[in-house]
């Protein structure tokens, strides 16, 4: 049961604002077709992810669990970084946006061959936002056993089809929307805080820290 609602978290704390993203998307899509290819993206996107930062972890499983620890601060730092961005609020929006649009050069120009555009577009979108997702599941990965690590990964599956449906859903309820928007920077710094600081006591890094 706590490795169901270490993924539950885990996953909710980094791609809570990909709701919001799907449901603009979903809202854009005219044909089942549209549909389909925006699920496809958000899957290969999230997928890429995780598996990026299940393969790095792995090349690391040498070190002490206690140091790999450390990583905890990292989704703390979001956290407290999330928290700070809260008083700074709007800032730098549109820098995020340009940065989240940009043309990705030879390697789109390659998957162009392979994938239609739109669905190269939610996969590339997912991925400009996806830093968090990559810093979080790194140092939780690396404290899993094989079983866990399954275990996440398929709950990983079924909770990336859930957003997209959470996506299409959204938008036919107002209320919701206006709720994610407005309380969506309270909560993620708090999921993130507190992944961090349950990393940072499964890995004994805390007792590490206090011998320092």
């Amino acid at each position: 049961m706590p490795i169901v609602m270490t993924a539950l978290l885990s996953f909710a704390g980094t791609n809570i604002d990909d709701i919001l993203i799907l449901t603009l998307l979903f809202s854009r899509a005219e044909t089942a077709a549209d549909k389909w290819r925006i699920i496809l993206g958000q899957y290969l996107a999230v997928l890429t992810l995780t598996f990026f930062s299940l393969f790095f972890g792995y090349s690391i499983s040498f070190v002490p669990h206690a140091y790999i620890g450390l990583f905890g601060l990292v989704p703390i730092l979001l956290g407290l970084g999330a928290v700070r961005q809260l008083r700074n609020k709007g800032r730098d929006q549109s820098q995020q946006t340009d940065k989240a649009q940009r043309e990705p050069g030879r390697l789109r120009q390659f998957l162009e061959k392979i994938f239609p555009a739109d669905i190269l577009y939610v996969y590339f979108l997912t991925l400009a936002n996806g830093a968090d997702n990559v810093s979080v599941y790194i140092p939780l990965f690396t404290n899993l056993g094989a079983g866990e690590i399954i275990t996440i990964i398929v709950i990983f599956v079924v909770l990336i089809g859930v957003w997209c449906f959470l996506g299409m859903k959204i938008g036919q309820y107002p209320l919701i929307k206006v709720f994610l928007e407005k309380y969506k920077d309270m909560l993620i710094p708090l999921v993130f805080i507190g992944l961090g600081l349950y990393i940072l006591l499964k890995s004994g890094t805390f007792g590490l820290l206090l011998a320092g």
